[in-house]
């Protein structure tokens, strides 16, 4: 907080919390005073000495006589700001993205650093005549791919998820009626705010007339 020890004594919690966090941090102090919360964890804000706020992630456990009641309590203080600084970034880089990707003609998938699927756009569903009923969310892509296909997809995906450059291949992909249609697929690798790689981002094409007409040409 920037308050050295003489002057803690003398400064009052609603100096210090930010108001619109006191009545949570009110609350959660009376329930480790009661005993109905003798430990636990508590975000807010904190306003500093020199009046800049900080985010603080407070851990606190109290201490009880035998008949349990209350004595005191030991607070541990984590300064969490740039945490939520990123988780905040984050979020709102998150809305614009999604913006994008759901005008896009083409369909969009994103998973995690195993190849499981955490997001499908419309389109995508659209394409492959699926719904939210049977969404690809949480299932692995290599679970999309024809058999003949199959060992080339695993190891298309474990290079996506190795390399920070754009990759393009071409897979036949089953629809939920069961008829195939030949994909152009781009991948790329994308990373956080911290430049932690997070899985990947596969832009999914419908290139199924064009390959018909391709084996016509040959």
């Amino acid at each position: 907080t920037g308050y050295g020890e003489a002057e803690m004594d003398q400064i009052t919690l609603e100096s210090v919390v930010h108001e619109e966090d006191l009545k949570s941090f009110a609350d959660f102090s009376n329930r480790v005073v009661d005993g109905s919360e003798p430990t636990g964890n508590l975000e807010c804000r904190v306003i500093r000495k020199d009046g800049t706020i900080r985010y603080i992630l407070a851990s606190v456990k109290g201490y009880y006589d035998d008949d349990g009641n209350y004595l005191e309590a030991t607070v541990t203080a984590a300064d969490i700001t740039q945490q939520k600084e990123v988780e905040g970034a984050l979020a709102e880089s998150e809305g614009r993205y999604r913006s994008l990707v759901e005008a896009s003609p083409d369909g969009i998938l994103l998973t995690d650093m195993d190849g499981v699927i955490t997001y499908a756009s419309v389109r995508f569903l659209e394409m492959t005549g699926m719904t939210e009923l049977n969404s690809p969310v949480g299932r692995n892509m290599l679970e999309f791919a024809e058999p003949e296909e199959y060992d080339r997809a695993e190891r298309d995906l474990v290079g996506a998820l190795a390399s920070s450059g754009p990759a393009f291949a071409r897979y036949w992909v089953r629809t939920a009626k069961g008829e195939r249609l030949r994909v152009e697929l781009g991948t790329r690798l994308i990373r956080d705010a911290l430049g932690e790689p997070v899985g990947i981002i596969a832009v999914v094409r419908d290139i199924t007339e064009k390959a018909q007409a391709e084996a016509v040409l040959r």
